[in-house]
């Protein structure tokens, strides 16, 4: 249990320097603080609150101006953030930071039916089932991350047997997955391939509801349809991971939220989560009026380092601006607060095209195993039958991330291929060789979960 009394002295004088800097700026006074709150949280953090009240102030944006200069104030020992996600308040961390890593690999065993998107300073993982999420927004300015943050949820619904809708105005964040067979739709790069797309997608949105109909249970879910489907020989729907990169630049050329783009993502946001259509929306900026036509129903916000406190507070989660430059991938969010998002290199994403398929080499070595070794292969087996070390530890790597060999308990704990595999050998054509084997991210992180954050931003 935490000894609040060890931070009184602190919080003390944090009260101090918020009373001071309120009452020496322009717009801002501590006459507004309508309470002083000091509590511990689950994660061992310790938080000091000034809680406003906010019939009174005639304007918040002043206050949330404020934020930095408190810190300044208080030395930069102790982390300040602006909340509006109930009320209007200053938190104040007065437990020493803890540190995150700079660049962490997307785990290899990723968990059915849920999006892992970072890790938290608590060790513990941010994400959650993809319904529950809602739909997601990305923010962030080139070399924030946000382009990897975003490439690592497509990745993640690849993985996961999704069907994807891909929208890419700059034409460098899904160039890679222009031909992937699970496209519903050609991969847009212009505008008017966003809309034509989003057309394709609501035209995907009404074949579910007709779908929904006759179902005899009612589902108002996917889960709830695929049950029915299965006792019924139906065939299961898939969910579909709509990514709109450079969401903002799409809807603004387009007629604004007003205009075809707009209305089209409102609809699909409004709609689309019953029938299993997650939404994720990426740019380097949202405006207001952009980000508030679909607001309502966005669950996660994952906000980067971004260009201004304007782009910050329009997200809602204003201590976005101040992310260090210097540590790419650090994010913070409106659901679990800090994190470093995942790493995924975009050279899986270029496997990603081809992961169910066996190249000429990989067919050779599955049908080797099966006939020599009884489908067992290690690194030693590998490299007699001719490949070098490094190039024997990542195909293991490779095999085991695309699910064509796992680790058996019932033989020693030994690596031997699936019926996954063994079934492609027959039923898949292949491709030509590559030139080089793919790296695969390292397993190791804890399980998944996904306590609330007492400090979160605005939803």
């Amino acid at each position: 249990m935490i000894d609040l009394q060890r931070y009184l002295p602190a919080a003390q004088k944090a009260q101090a320097v918020i009373s001071q800097v309120l009452d020496s700026r322009p717009g801002t006074s501590s006459d507004y603080v309508q309470g002083w709150v000091l509590r511990g949280t689950p994660q061992q953090d310790v938080i000091f609150y000034a809680v406003l009240d906010a019939s009174r102030i005639p304007q918040p944006e002043p206050f949330a101006r404020a934020t930095h200069q408190i810190s300044s104030a208080l030395g930069g020992q102790q982390r300040v953030y602006w909340s509006n996600s109930t009320g209007f308040r200053f938190a104040v961390v007065l437990t020493p930071a803890k540190r995150l890593p700079r660049q962490i690999e997307l785990p290899t065993n990723l968990p059915t039916g849920r999006a892992m998107i970072g890790l938290r300073p608590d060790g513990q993982v941010a994400g959650g089932k993809w319904g529950d999420l809602k739909h997601i927004i990305v923010v962030g300015y080139t070399g924030s991350g946000k382009s990897l943050t975003t490439r690592s949820l497509v990745y993640q619904a690849i993985r996961q047997d999704f069907n994807l809708i891909l929208a890419d105005l700059d034409g460098t964040t899904f160039p890679m997955l222009a031909e992937h067979p699970a496209l519903l739709a050609p991969l847009a790069n212009t505008t008017d391939e966003f809309i034509e797309v989003l057309r394709i997608a609501l035209g995907e949105l009404e074949h579910r509801s007709s779908l929904y109909k006759q179902a005899a249970n009612y589902p108002e879910k996917i889960e709830e349809y695929n049950q029915w489907a299965a006792a019924n020989g139906q065939e299961p729907l898939k969910r579909v991971l709509i990514a709109i990169d450079e969401f903002n630049s799409a809807v603004t050329k387009t007629g604004g939220p007003d205009g075809k783009l707009g209305k089209m993502a409102v609809e699909l946001a409004s709609r689309g989560r019953k029938f299993g259509i997650s939404l994720l929306m990426s740019a380097q900026d949202f405006s207001k009026e952009v980000i508030g036509a679909v607001r309502d129903e966005v669950g996660v916000i994952i906000a980067h380092k971004v260009n201004s406190e304007n782009v910050a507070r329009n997200v809602g989660v204003a201590a976005a601006a101040q992310i260090s430059e210097r540590t790419p991938g650090r994010a913070i969010t409106n659901r679990w607060g800090l994190i470093q998002a995942f790493y995924l290199d975009k050279s899986h994403l270029m496997n990603g095209a081809s992961a169910s398929i066996l190249t000429p080499k990989e067919k050779e070595l599955a049908e080797r195993a099966q006939a020599e070794t009884g489908g067992k292969i290690s690194r030693e087996v590998l490299m007699g039958w001719g490949l070098g070390q490094g190039e024997a530890r990542r195909l293991l790597h490779d095999w085991e991330l695309r699910g064509w060999s796992e680790k058996d308990p019932m033989r020693a704990n030994a690596t031997y291929i699936t019926p996954k595999l063994v079934s492609l050998l027959t039923n898949l054509p292949t491709l030509p060789t590559p030139t080089n084997w793919l790296p695969t991210p390292p397993t190791g992180l804890p399980t998944l979960q996904t306590p609330t954050n007492p400090y979160e931003e605005g939803e």
